[in-house]
């Protein structure tokens, strides 16, 4: 599969930030995101992003080991205001 962002212009040019990406719980733990993670990633580095972002609540220890079976590396903490403290992930394509 692929997909395509709109407008790339008003992203930075080698970095891209994952938001609100997720499977909805009656779909969960069937392998989906395992799946669809490596498409993604492969997409982002045909359309020459050099590094993806991504956050997740400290709690979230299942995407935050997923995502660093693929390669992302844990770079900081935020407070987020919001959402509380949010552990940041980074990898280079």
């Amino acid at each position: 599969g692929k997909f395509t962002i709109k407008d790339k212009e008003d992203y930075n040019d080698i970095e891209f930030y994952m938001i609100n990406t997720g499977i909805f719980s009656e779909h969960q733990n069937k392998g989906i995101y395992s799946n669809l993670l490596p498409i993604i990633l492969n997409n982002l580095k045909e359309l020459d992003f050099k590094f993806v972002h991504s956050r997740h609540n400290t709690d979230n220890q299942r995407i935050i080991t997923l995502k660093q079976k693929f390669g992302f590396k844990i770079v900081g903490i935020d407070n987020d205001e919001r959402f509380g403290l949010m552990i940041k992930l980074k990898k280079e394509l």
